[in-house]
């Protein structure tokens, strides 16, 4: 958990414009409009911090790993001060991953896979708490995971650390608020069966 993400209606335009105006920094030129179902290893828009404002950033989903091809696309809030590869970025690397809803998994009696989609209630846009950094010349990002809590427990013991409205610039631009947000319970989201 977070393995795909969406980014969907008006917020898909907002994407759009973040790709156009971006994609020509060198980094990302070939960056192609994708679905609206993002996968580990796509290039997204982040918010990132830059001289006390909100930056747009095109950031890859997932930290390499040395010698390997698979990536690290979740870093558990939790124990993140600990790890020395997220505890730098937390202090200088956090960012803000906008999206529409995240996917989890599950199989019903009949073992079918079942696709449900976690949304903000009453929001069109949620917002999940990254890490950021540079790897090899590459801009990349991480999301980072909570306890679930019960509306999605029953479903998968992790789930992204979905920020509210109220304390983003908290996330990003407050050392002591930034600490304490690691450690608290995300708020309720709503979930649907997804095609």
């Amino acid at each position: 958990m977070c393995g795909r993400y969406q980014v969907i209606t008006e917020e898909e335009e907002l994407r759009e414009i973040i790709f156009r105006a971006l994609s020509g920094d060198g980094i990302f030129s070939r960056v192609t409009q994708r679905s609206s179902e993002v996968f580990p290893s796509d290039v997204e828009p982040v918010l990132t911090a830059s001289g006390g404002a909100y930056r747009p950033r095109l950031l890859k989903w997932g930290f390499p790993m040395s010698g390997k091809s698979s990536a690290i696309i979740n870093a558990r809030s939790e124990t993140a001060q600990e790890k020395p590869l997220f505890s730098r970025k937390l202090m200088d690397g956090r960012c803000i991953v906008p999206c529409s809803g995240f996917f989890e998994w599950t199989h019903d009696q009949s073992t079918q896979k079942l696709k449900y989609l976690f949304t903000t209630p009453g929001e069109r846009v949620m917002f999940m708490a990254g890490l950021y950094g540079m790897f090899d010349g590459v801009p990349c990002f991480t999301i980072l995971t909570a306890q679930a809590n019960a509306s999605i427990s029953d479903i998968h013991s992790r789930m992204p650390l979905v920020l509210p409205r109220s304390i983003l610039s908290d996330w990003l631009f407050d050392d002591a608020a930034a600490s304490d947000i690691l450690r608290r319970e995300p708020p309720m989201l709503a979930r649907s069966i997804s095609a």
